[in-house]
């Protein structure tokens, strides 16, 4: 089949609507947009707890990548003191562009919030990019962040270290977010490149602690949390707009981008189907939500564009297919308690699907009655398929083997 067909039935099966197939003879894909996929807005979105600016300006004297010479790039990564670079989540990294040579000129900064400045480690790792093999490690630096952010704005030059042969120093700026404005910084930066899908995990809907993050603070109110798909029969169970995860790539990075948020179907512990097969049928195209809100701080409405993303293809033409979200501002008769979003797909500009998304499971981690005990029933019925009771989600462990 053409690519844009088989990305149509995948998404016709996520769904659980095959009677939508009919309606794709024709289709209207682009190919991927970095402008959904890659880049994130250094300072939009809710940043949860001490935004603070991070600025990556320089290196000095770096290690030469290879004889062809040098095209570095730097990956930022921020976590707990100590804690081992693949431990620090990398849906929340952010990357520069490429530039040239042993003295690159990064001048990058974006925002993020570090919770506890006085247990927040900034970690840069330098690679070499190389378009033939693998990308080249050149060495790395940790620092606190309190140290940075004590030299108020000033650059701190940071000796690279690593089991390579690191040589060089990085020059390296934290402070408030007007730091980016002070310096005449545009605070648009790439985020981390998408890591591997994890493995398949199996979760008992009867054991009393869920496997999926569980939306917090840092996203508005309405999208707090852990949501069931409802009516999906063998298909999508429970999603979660939780994160910072191991996804990368602007994905789930547990609050919104501006107005935007991220989701890949087969990310980290943020996806889960009533049926194993299907979750690993998805996985060929490694298909992503990207969610538009109409308002970053209070959303009642949202559009929703699939991508294909191992294909490069973005689904944007909503007279053919239009997925949206609509919140229910009064409280829900068959849900009260429930945050609930009303889940229609029009074809063609005619609705063919609806179900809803609803709160099951407050940011706190506690089960919301009656949805829960709904929803338990539910995936315990035959009408889930192959294996009623039990949802199916991906988790990536990261070791210590894995340098990015």
């Amino acid at each position: 089949k053409p690519r844009w067909q088989k990305l149509a039935s995948c998404i016709i099966a996520e769904l659980s609507a095959p009677h939508l197939a009919a309606h794709f003879a024709m289709g209207n894909f682009c190919a991927g947009n970095d402008s959904y996929t890659r880049e994130g807005d250094g300072w939009s979105g809710q940043l949860g707890d001490n935004p603070t600016a991070i600025i990556v300006w320089r290196g000095r004297d770096l290690r030469k990548g290879d004889i062809m010479g040098s095209d570095p790039y730097c990956v930022v990564r921020v976590g707990k003191p100590k804690q081992p670079w693949y431990e620090k989540m990398r849906s929340a990294g952010r990357r520069s562009k490429v530039a040239k040579g042993t003295d690159p000129e990064w001048n990058f900064g974006f925002a993020i919030g570090t919770g506890n400045i006085t247990q927040t480690e900034v970690h840069i790792r330098v690679f070499d990019k190389d378009r033939l093999s693998g990308d080249d490690f050149l060495g790395e630096v940790t620092v606190p962040l309190k140290q940075l952010l004590d030299a108020k704005g000033t650059p701190v030059d940071l000796a690279m270290k690593g089991d390579v042969d690191a040589k060089g120093t990085l020059s390296v700026s934290a402070g408030p977010l007007e730091l980016l404005n002070d310096k005449k910084l545009e605070p648009l930066v790439l985020f981390e490149e998408m890591g591997p899908i994890g493995p398949t995990k199996k979760w008992n809907v009867d054991d009393p602690t869920v496997s999926l993050l569980i939306g917090g603070t840092s996203l508005p109110n309405s999208l707090r949390g852990v949501f069931w798909l409802t009516d999906q029969k063998g298909s999508s169970a429970l999603a979660s707009f939780g994160g910072p995860n191991r996804d990368g790539g602007g994905c789930s990075l547990g609050r919104l981008s501006g107005d935007r948020y991220t989701v890949r179907v087969s990310g980290d512990r943020v996806w889960s189907f009533a049926s194993q097969s299907l979750g690993e049928a998805l996985e060929a195209i490694d298909l992503v939500y990207h969610f538009i809100f109409d308002d970053p701080s209070d959303p009642k409405k949202c559009q929703i564009y699939p991508e294909a993303r191992n294909w490069g293809l973005v689904m944007k033409e909503e007279s053919l297919l239009d997925f949206e979200m609509e919140l229910e501002e009064e409280p829900d008769q068959d849900y009260p308690g429930s945050v609930v979003w009303r889940r229609p797909s029009y074809v063609a500009g005619q609705m063919v699907y609806e179900y809803a998304l609803v709160q099951v499971i407050d940011e706190a981690g506690q089960k919301i009655q009656p949805a829960w005990d709904k929803f338990a029933a539910y995936q315990k019925s035959s009408i889930t398929g192959e294996s009623p009771g039990f949802i199916w989600y991906r988790f990536r462990e990261d070791t210590a083997r894995l340098l990015r």
